[in-house]
């Protein structure tokens, strides 16, 4: 428990470890709308070489540029695919900053020109949200091949469906911190009783004074007609 309220202390385990691990954690205060996103460009095919050596100089450039909000860029190796290829990990400050990037010069001529022609590679990325969200996008991955496609289903996305529209549509799905459903059954809403208003005068809309009880809500007949449209 020493550890724990007084994280300089020494760990109770250190007494008996020579050497014990230094743990530590990244504190994320200064960056409430991180951006975390990976990205990879793949051989599919011979000529898709040739491919990934001409943009690759690109990718870099526009790196070394030091777009406004990016935090680290990072290469990283995934080596489950065959042959071994390298990706991206990028840490950016916030989801805006990356968008403006991605919609600024040149990396909107290099993403359209791309489109157009993949040169034998195939393209995917996945964007994670320290608010909430994940979006992802895959371009000529064969399904079951790579991260997400690999236990997620898939389905197609038009031209004009970017990542902002994407996270955009995750959020409204599953709010975060959204209280999961009902054990009782999956779906179920969660009904909250209507609380009745306690005794009391209270003042119309136009004016006019009203007084409702407990006792004449319960009383008052019901009229079938159709509810007035707010004003």
């Amino acid at each position: 428990m020493r550890s724990v309220l007084h994280p300089n202390s020494t760990a109770a385990y250190s007494r008996r470890v020579a050497d014990p691990p230094r743990r530590t954690t990244a504190e994320l205060d200064d960056y409430p709308d991180l951006v975390v996103m990976y990205l990879g460009l793949r051989v599919e095919e011979p000529h898709g070489a040739e491919t990934v050596d001409r943009l690759a100089p690109q990718i870099r450039a526009s790196v070394e540029a030091g777009p406004d909000g990016l935090l680290l860029h990072e290469e990283v190796v995934f080596p489950e695919n065959d042959p071994p290829y390298f990706g991206m990990r990028q840490y950016w400050r916030d989801f805006e900053s990356l968008e403006a990037w991605a919609r600024s010069l040149p990396h909107k001529t290099w993403w359209t020109d791309y489109l157009r022609d993949r040169g034998g590679t195939s393209f995917w990325h996945e964007t994670y949200f320290r608010r909430g969200g994940i979006e992802s996008a895959f371009v000529d991955v064969a399904d079951g091949t790579l991260g997400l496609n690999r236990f997620a289903p898939m389905v197609r996305c038009c031209p004009r469906d970017s990542a902002s529209r994407r996270i955009g549509r995750a959020r409204r799905t599953r709010p975060v911190g959204a209280r999961p459903a009902s054990p009782a059954g999956r779906g179920a809403l969660l009904h909250r009783p209507r609380s009745r208003p306690v005794a009391g005068a209270q003042r119309g809309s136009r004016g006019r004074r009203r007084v409702r009880t407990e006792a004449s809500l319960d009383s008052a007949p019901r009229r079938d007609r159709p509810a007035r449209l707010p004003r």
